[in-house]
């Protein structure tokens, strides 16, 4: 194990195990593995990028290590951002790329990754919140050892037939492409966070970490224009010829116009949060997919409940790693 912080030492079915803090010259490892468990190849340097080490100075990844053949068995990690609970600063924790080895399966070791994960986090000293979208696997591990507590059931939504009414409301709105000016991207961040106290901060350091400096995706970047005045921005990405609204930033009062704008386009697929959809101004949503799990990450071996999130949580598929 060389020079690794060993976290644990459990015993297995199979053997040994080692727990231990990852760092960098590991993502080789997690690179294979992520391979073998969710069969698509993605480069170390996605996980670099991914993973954020520059944001507080460290990673927040926990593997493990089969003792006697020094192999990366399992992996768990969490991406912090910036972001705001009822206006209070927080650091957000998305836990992600949960994996266990199959022939290791069964021995409750994701769970204990997820417990000293958890652990390093605490030590960042500030108000975090750890939250996940879990496949249905840790979905299942999660709810049986009392990990993960669901808060809402998120679907792919289109809009369907748009009325006059929307179609008038969305002559008032351009999207035009167009890569954003920071300075621009932080004036709308300050103002969006006046309506959305709980969400991610979407200034520019977000904005060029999430879009502009992704390995892989290719966004189209557009800035939101109403009546002339540029009021906000949107992400997009071509999926299966059909356009996926990954992120938008725009100040409540517009919604329903831009919501319109979006009606109109036809071949659009969106998140909206349960409390917005009642403000978007079209009543013609309609879901066609499997919903996706958002659940926070309780502290485990205190079963303390997890901090409380207000109904009103702000979320784009951009809070999501798989977009």
């Amino acid at each position: 194990m060389g020079d690794k912080t060993i976290l644990e030492i459990t015993e297995l079915s199979k053997g040994k195990v080692a727990i231990f803090e990852e760092s960098a010259t590991d993502f080789p490892a997690v690179s294979k593995l992520f391979k073998k468990t969710f069969y698509k190849s993605l480069p170390p340097k996605y996980f670099q990028w991914k993973y954020r080490e520059d944001f507080l100075g460290k990673l927040f990844c926990v593997g493990a290590k089969a003792l006697k053949t020094d192999l990366l068995i399992g992996h768990v990690a969490a991406v912090p951002v910036s972001g705001r609970i009822s206006g209070r600063e927080c650091i957000f924790f998305q836990f992600v790329d949960a994996m266990v080895d199959d022939e290791w399966r069964g021995g409750n070791l994701l769970t204990k990754m997820i417990y000293h994960l958890e652990s390093i986090i605490k030590l960042n000293k500030k108000c975090n919140f750890c939250y996940v979208f879990p496949g249905p696997v840790s979905l299942q591990i999660g709810k049986k050892y009392n990990w993960l507590h669901p808060i809402e059931e998120i679907e792919d939504l289109y809009f369907e037939r748009p009325s006059i009414t929307c179609k008038m409301k969305s002559w008032t709105v351009k999207l035009e492409t167009a890569r954003l000016d920071p300075l621009i991207c932080e004036k709308i961040n300050e103002k969006c966070l006046e309506d959305f106290s709980t969400s991610l901060v979407r200034d520019w350091d977000f904005v060029e970490w999430r879009f502009y400096n992704h390995p892989i995706n290719q966004y189209m970047s557009f800035v939101t224009k109403f009546c002339g005045k540029l009021v906000g921005w949107c992400f997009f990405l071509k999926e299966n010829g059909k356009y996926r609204l990954i992120d938008y930033w725009i100040p409540k009062g517009f919604l329903p116009y831009f919501f319109a704008k979006i009606a109109v386009q036809n071949n659009v697929v969106l998140w909206i949060p349960r409390y917005l959809r009642t403000r978007t101004g079209c009543s013609n949503i309609t879901n066609k997919s499997t919903p996706i799990t958002l659940g926070i990450i309780k502290t485990i071996k205190t079963n303390k409940q997890p901090l409380h999130i207000p109904s009103n949580f702000f979320y784009t598929m951009a809070d999501i790693d798989i977009y």
